[in-house]
Formats: structure tokens, sequence, C-alpha cells
């Protein structure tokens, strides 16, 4: 029989497969998709492993995939940004437990700040470097799905970074952006 550290991972691990397959997506709004939709069980995770900042703010990063990008003018988009990384600070500051806290924090800091950008290869490369942050989150939580995926996340980034870019990628501009 798996014990319960074990099934809380593999939960973790249906969130994180949706996470490894969002940089393959072939356009921007099918990537923010996979990202929310892959936060549910990620935030789950969390609460199970007693980390409940880190559920909290998983559920800012999935927020932060649908606000942002659906905001219409570049001064709703930055207020979007402005809110999500507030709350973010105040939920940090409600579940501290210690400053592991400081690096979900960061990491969700890194993916509200890519939210608003209209190139999507620097939305990865952003997003990239907040992977590392959550990383070392999972490692001190105890989140092994966490570490694999931050693994596999980054070496799924650098191959779709390694790839000529295309001409324009359907989706790729925040809708204010849009041609």
């Amino acid at each position: 029989m798996l014990s319960g550290i074990l099934w809380i991972n593999l939960l973790g691990f249906v969130g994180y497969t949706l996470f490894i397959l969002a940089p393959l997506a072939k356009s921007r709004p099918v990537f923010l998709t996979m990202d929310a939709v892959g936060m549910v069980p990620i935030a789950i995770h969390y609460v199970l492993l007693g980390a409940p900042a880190g559920a909290a703010l998983s559920l800012i990063y999935a927020l932060a995939d649908v606000a942002v990008p659906l905001a219409r003018r570049p001064l709703h988009m930055r207020a979007a940004q402005a809110g999500l990384f507030l709350c973010a600070i105040a939920v940090t500051l409600f579940f501290w437990s210690g400053p592991r806290e400081l690096l979900s924090l960061a990491g969700t800091a890194l993916v509200i700040l890519s939210r608003g950008t209209g190139n999507y290869r620097l939305l990865l490369i952003i997003v990239l470097i907040s992977t590392i942050f959550w990383g070392s989150y999972g490692l001190l939580t105890g989140s092994y799905s966490q570490l694999v995926f931050s693994t596999l996340y980054v070496i799924t980034c650098l191959w779709r970074l390694a790839r000529p870019p295309q001409k324009r990628m359907l989706g790729s501009m925040p809708p204010h952006q849009s041609s």
C-alpha cells in the first residue's frame, strides 16, 4: 500500500504533468490554460504537505494565468499584476512559517511579471527562472513532485527556447497589444 506522502506527491504529479507539457503549446492561450488547470491539484498537494502558503500562492499563480492576459489595456494589466502581487505578499505574511516562504513568493512574483509580456519566449525565460525558486521551495517542503517537475520544466523550456522562433505565434500578444 502506498504511503500518505507518496499519494500526496502523486497528486502533485498530475498538476505538474500539465506544466511540463505547457511550454510545448503552440499558443499563449493554450499555455496559460494548461498552467491554470494544473494549479488546482498542485494547490491541494501543498495543503496536504502542510504548506498553506505554497497552496495559496499556487492559486494566485493560476489567477495570474487568467486575469493578467484578459486585461484590455496596459493600465488594467499593470493594475491586475500589482493587485496579484499585493495578494501574494499578504498570503506569504499570513501563512509565514519561515524564510522558505520567500522562495514561493519570489517564484510567484516572477510568474505574475511574466504574464504581462507580449513575447512568448520572454515569458518562458521568466517562468524558467521562477522554477528555480519553486524547486527550492519544493525541496524544503518535501514536495518530491515539485523537484522532479522543476528539473523537467527547465529542460522543456530550454528545448522550446532552443527551437527557432516562429514568425508570429498565435495568441502571443496580450489583447491590448494585438494588431
